[in-house]
């Protein structure tokens, strides 16, 4: 296969980029300083969300969607009694997870599947844990593929995973268009479709931190599968912004504020100083009657009488 097709064929012509992102990820030395540089992103955030496979109890099932190069392998321990499926479209990734299986000694307890994200063959509610790391802003429908994450997983299930996301600034447009044109990156979202994308499946509890132009997302299947979730919705940012939910909900709780005259009349807190948060007490805080600003003293004093002519 040419040098060509391998830069901008996309995931079916093997890209290099598979192989320059399973190096950086085996070899935090170097990885660590080049995810700052081009994602402004801590490395180790993705290593915390790999340590959840080997904490899982037995009996578990694990989906991790795409498996790419296998770095989520890195979690996954040879005396756990866990079953492990490795899933992607495209057959060199695959060949790749079950080499980086059997170097990691782990090759007994994962299988490859090929299927498609956005269609997946497996039952429903027959996974607890499903894996979604930097695969997300590759599929072609990323809503389908995260209703699909949310359709596999057993009631108390967890869906978690990381992706690029659309308003992350416009430090990473060059890495975004770059991406497209590869062939590498599908139509993405932002982080409020991605969070109602997650609602909508099924999932509560759900979270959201930022991290440079990724976004670790992160949700637990209800129990009561017909009924909305619960679970409050969190949004954090690595570099200590104010948390960011989505603003669906919360502006439309704001619209339906009460302009009646007792109350005060407030900007939506989806909006009010450029941030979004949950709404509060302070919300409906009624105002005080204000008291009625008395005249200066020279309103006060009366008219001198005309002069008589």
């Amino acid at each position: 296969m040419g040098l060509l097709a391998r830069v901008s064929g996309g995931w079916g012509a093997d890209p290099l980029w598979g192989v320059v992102y399973d190096f950086l990820v085996e070899h935090p030395l170097v990885g660590r300083p080049a995810w700052a540089l081009g994602l402004h992103s801590d490395l180790r955030r993705l290593y915390a969300v790999c340590d959840e496979v080997s904490e899982l109890p037995a009996g578990s099932r694990v989906l991790d969607l795409p498996c790419g190069g296998g770095v989520v392998l890195r979690g996954l321990r040879s005396a756990q009694s866990v079953s492990y499926v490795a899933a992607d479209i495209a057959p060199q990734m695959l060949a790749r997870t079950m080499d980086a299986a059997r170097a990691r000694g782990v090759d007994h307890l994962v299988s490859p599947a090929r299927v498609d994200a956005g269609a997946l063959g497996f039952d429903t509610a027959s996974y607890d844990l499903v894996v979604s790391l930097t695969g997300l802003h590759c599929f072609p429908d990323p809503e389908a593929a995260v209703r699909e994450m949310g359709r596999v997983l057993r009631p108390g299930g967890v869906v978690v995973g990381s992706t690029i996301l659309l308003d992350t600034g416009l430090r990473f447009e060059a890495l975004r268009r770059l991406g497209r044109a590869a062939g590498l990156l599908g139509p993405m979202c932002t982080s409020d479709q991605l969070v109602q994308w997650l609602t909508r499946a099924g999932l509560g509890s759900v979270t959201l931190e930022m991290s440079g132009a990724l976004g670790y997302f992160r949700g637990v299947r209800e129990a009561r599968c017909g009924k909305s979730p619960q679970g409050p919705v969190e949004a954090t940012s690595s570099t200590g912004d104010t948390p960011r939910p989505p603003g669906g909900a919360a502006s439309a709780q704001a619209r339906h504020h009460d302009r009646s005259p007792g109350r005060r009349a407030r900007r939506p807190a989806a909006t009010r100083h450029g941030r979004r948060r949950d709404l509060g007490p302070r919300d409906l805080e009624v105002a005080p009657p204000r008291a009625r600003r008395a005249h200066p003293p020279w309103r006060l004093r009366p008219r001198r009488p005309l002069a008589s002519s």
